[in-house]
């Protein structure tokens, strides 16, 4: 099978379009983002750039005089002025602006939303693996509150979590583990129910109880 040529891509604006380009581009093992171009040096584009050993520059002509095997040249700045000058350019370079950068904007901002969510979700995935591992492997009670905490709390992004078990004898509630809380709370080990309160009625629903609006 004959490889792909590598396309050279230049980008010209490093806002969140130009960002969104980057990251995306920059995964295609057939494209090389050879440069990036903006006038503020901070732009998250710029700074993304950086991170990966890409060329930046503070304005396009710059960017041209440097690179000269650009084979498409995108811009995303929404400048006018930059737009026109590109118009006008001679080169050998495909230049895509207007209309058509910003749909390719559109294309990679969604694909680059796509690709983080696969990410997020493979590491819940390989969080509740681990979490099953300990869960099967573990016979200390404690031990298994423990992960469950630890990791409940990591997939649902929480600072504090907790597990609390019902006293079948005494009808009374029994703190088991807790992350994250203060230490008057931690102090807090058994506690009477409240006839009529949240967790009273969680206890007397034959299914999980989603609660939308805590407040």
């Amino acid at each position: 099978m004959e490889q792909q040529e590598t396309q050279k891509i230049a980008i010209i604006g490093a806002g969140s379009g130009g960002l969104s380009l980057l990251v995306v581009l920059n995964d295609n093992k057939n494209i090389e983002v050879v440069g990036i171009c903006d006038v503020d040096p901070d732009a998250l584009g710029m700074l993304e750039a950086k991170k990966h050993n890409i060329n930046s520059y503070a304005n396009h002509d710059a960017m041209l005089e440097a690179e000269k095997d650009i084979d498409v040249l995108i811009d995303v700045s929404g400048n006018e002025v930059v737009k026109h000058a590109l118009g006008a350019l001679d080169t050998s370079a495909e230049v895509i602006y207007g209309k058509s950068a910003a749909l390719l904007w559109e294309l990679t901002s969604t694909q680059s939303k796509i690709m983080n969510e696969t990410r997020l979700r493979m590491v819940e995935l390989q969080d509740l693996y681990q979490l099953g591992l300990r869960l099967s492997s573990s016979t200390d009670l404690k031990e298994i509150y423990a992960y469950v905490i630890k990791y409940a709390t990591r997939l649902t992004e929480t600072p504090a979590g907790s597990i609390a078990i019902v006293d079948e004898n005494s009808g009374d509630m029994v703190l088991a583990h807790s992350e994250g809380f203060s230490e008057d709370v931690k102090k807090l080990k058994r506690w009477k129910l409240r006839p009529g309160g949240l967790t009273s009625h969680i206890l007397n629903q034959d299914q999980p109880v989603i609660i939308p609006d805590i407040e």
